[in-house]
């Protein structure tokens, strides 16, 4: 496969889930209570990841299309 969408969605996820995750878990310790951006950044990073896997599917569909 020439081109793999993973390879450049896995990373934006892993930081956007790295800032949010350790950021909920710090205002929850220390103000009881979880704050939108950290939901928001966990969440954009698991629809990013969704993002990447159908945009994989695709490129494979492709590569298989291409093939005799």
């Amino acid at each position: 496969m020439i081109f793999s969408p993973l390879r450049i969605f896995v990373p934006i996820s892993a930081a956007a889930f790295l800032v949010g995750a350790p950021y909920g878990v710090w205002t929850t310790l220390t103000q009881s209570h979880v704050t939108n951006s950290s939901v928001l950044l966990i969440v954009l990073s698991v629809i990013i990841v969704l993002v990447g896997l159908v945009s994989e599917q695709i490129a494979s569909l492709g590569v298989e299309s291409r093939q005799p």
